[in-house]
């Protein structure tokens, strides 16, 4: 789900899907080629999509509607408020795999000034070619095997033990829920989601002693965008906000 409340999906035949309120429809995206087998997407407030596929390879869709290759390997991919990517990467690691945050020539939004999704398609064609798209990945400390990122740009992660553990730009710090986290979801306003290896769906109410919310219904996986409310994909693959089901 993006910030500004676009939901994405990487559907059960492995492409990709947004879902048109309006309609109540989902819709394949469209890229200069059929990318398959993606099982993450996370989307920036630009609308762009970034996605990691089984094998891990990782992309982004364009402004221009072009399928980008990113360095590397992940497992994961989460993208803050401000445009911040972070990955979870395939490089093993006590707790996980390592966690790496993106850097692009053409700055965080990896893609171009003014790009707006809008009913499925960019208003504004990249003027970014080339070089211009050079990305790598910088490792920070700490490992994982699910993230999302705070409205403040720091990344929340859940290591492979299930503690969910918060980074201030220099320690991890534990959050001690006492729930063994299997998912984790940042709202805009910052409001910390996650499941448990059960599906069972929690709140965070407070981050400084680990007091937690269970919430109704059930979720594998978890993840929430404007007005704080949680998106989760249920035991029978649907996907469903907290009032509605969004049929395929």
């Amino acid at each position: 789900m993006s910030t500004e409340g676009d939901i994405w999906a990487a559907g059960k035949d492995g492409y990709l899907y947004s879902y048109d309120l309006l309609s109540n429809k989902w819709y394949k995206a469209e890229g200069d080629f059929d990318l398959t087998n993606i099982v993450r997407v996370a989307v920036g407030y630009d609308g762009i999509p970034y996605v990691v596929t089984a094998c891990g390879d990782m992309f982004y869709l364009s402004c221009d509607n072009k399928w980008v290759r990113l360095p590397g390997c992940g497992t994961d991919v989460a993208v803050g408020r401000n445009g911040e990517v972070f990955k979870i990467g395939c490089d093993e690691r006590a707790g996980g795999f390592g966690i790496y945050r993106l850097f692009c020539k053409c700055g965080l939004k990896c893609c171009d000034r003014g790009c707006k999704r809008y009913r499925h398609k960019y208003n504004y064609v990249s003027d970014y070619k080339g070089d211009d798209r050079k990305c790598y990945w910088f490792r920070i400390d700490g490992s994982g095997v699910r993230l999302d990122v705070s409205p403040y740009g720091y990344p929340f992660i859940v290591n492979n033990t299930g503690n969910i553990l918060g980074y201030d730009g220099t320690d991890w710090h534990d959050l001690h829920i006492g729930v063994q986290a299997h998912d984790i979801a940042i709202s805009n306003e910052g409001a910390i989601f996650f499941t448990d290896k059960s599906n069972n769906i929690y709140r965070l109410l407070n981050k400084n002693d680990g007091t937690v919310l269970p919430m109704a219904g059930s979720g594998s996986a978890i993840a929430a965008g404007p007005l704080s409310q949680p998106i989760v994909i249920d035991e029978y693959n649907y996907v469903n906000t907290s009032s509605k089901m969004l049929h395929n």
